[in-house]
């Protein structure tokens, strides 16, 4: 095949490769990006230094991380990190992106130290460069929020949360995606500090927001009812909990798949609702159902896998506890038709 086939290819695939990404279709989105990182690791450069060929190697650890596969997705955001450091400098506005991602793909590892330093140094370098106002600025800010509130440093969460959504709201509305993320966020901070009422009321307002612009089964949406989920559990409004809580599994089911992280995250938060209804036959299935899944996505180390584990077995302890209270009722119970001895 001569060059210009050979290019003619490449933009064959690589409409393909778009159209796939644009409709979530990752995994057959991922061998054609393998293909492009492939050839323009020959064609380009020969160690994939040629700013095209990271933008598709880009597109491919969004693949991964849409699938769930994070340690593919940390690899690929490290190497990219360290080409672009080596072709564009430390400043320029890609390495800072690639930055970030880099540091979203360790918070989704549960990696929260690390993933602060690379957050915190993506931030600082684009509001010196970029300014505060710049979209890149605000998305940095926001994603170490997210990594404050899981290290429980609830007060530099809440202190950069309020200013991401002032920056958000002003450049791009009350109603953008953007601002709508912060939104929720700060709800789940709102839930972790205790004022369960606010978090409800921004919890609403994301997830209202979100399915309007987006839609039922759009992941984002997904993200929003699960989270509302969480605070009407805390509330104690178990059944609307659980009714927000199976539609983010159906959702994640029908749009990610059973096995993607988080659709399980959303069953595991429906089986404690289970459990707190006391309806331990079907939480204990479930249960059993995300840990396996947890195992095998994440891997046996992961904090939610632990986690999991570990919550089950208090579920063990309080359903063998329940079930020797019952047996114990049923004895002192008196027996059918016997008579005191005269």
């Amino acid at each position: 095949m001569d060059h210009w086939h050979e290019n003619e290819l490449d933009s064959s695939d690589e409409i393909i490769g778009k159209f796939l990404l644009q409709c979530g279709r990752y995994a057959d989105y991922e061998k054609i990006a393998k293909r492009l990182v492939d050839f323009s690791a020959t064609d380009l450069g020969s160690t994939l230094e040629a700013a095209e060929s990271l933008r598709w190697l880009s597109n491919l650890a969004v693949a991964y991380a849409a699938q769930g596969k994070l340690p593919q997705a940390e690899d690929t955001w490290r190497q990219i990190l360290e080409q672009r450091h080596t072709l564009l400098g430390s400043d320029h506005v890609d390495t800072l992106r690639s930055t970030s991602e880099l540091a979203i793909s360790l918070f989704d590892r549960g990696k929260f130290v690390e993933a602060e330093t690379f957050a915190l140094a993506a931030a600082e370098t684009q509001e010196r460069i970029l300014g505060f106002e710049s979209q890149d600025t605000l998305w940095s800010l926001n994603l170490l929020g997210m990594i404050y509130r899981k290290l429980n440093k609830f007060e530099e969460c809440r202190e950069v949360l309020e200013r991401t959504l002032k920056g958000r709201e002003e450049l791009l509305g009350p109603n953008d995606l953007e601002t709508l993320d912060t939104i929720d966020l700060l709800g789940l901070l709102f839930k972790d500090l205790g004022d369960l009422e606010a978090a409800e009321k921004m919890m609403r307002r994301s997830f209202v927001g979100t399915e309007d612009i987006l839609g039922k089964y759009h992941p984002m949406t997904l993200l929003s009812v699960n989270n509302l989920g969480l605070v009407l559990h805390y509330l104690g409004k178990l059944e609307e909990a659980e009714e927000m809580m199976q539609r983010a599994v159906e959702g994640g089911t029908k749009s990610r798949g059973r096995e993607h992280y988080e659709t399980l995250l959303s069953l595991w938060n429906l089986v404690k609702i289970l459990r707190d209804q006391k309806r331990y036959v079907e939480s204990q299935a479930l249960w059993e159902e995300a840990c396996e899944g947890f195992k095998r996505s994440l891997g046996s180390g992961h904090h939610r896998t632990i986690g999991c584990l570990q919550q089950y077995d208090e579920l063990l302890k309080i359903i063998a506890a329940d079930r020797a209270a019952r047996i114990s009722e049923m004895m002192e119970q008196p027996r059918e038709n016997s008579h005191p001895l005269p």
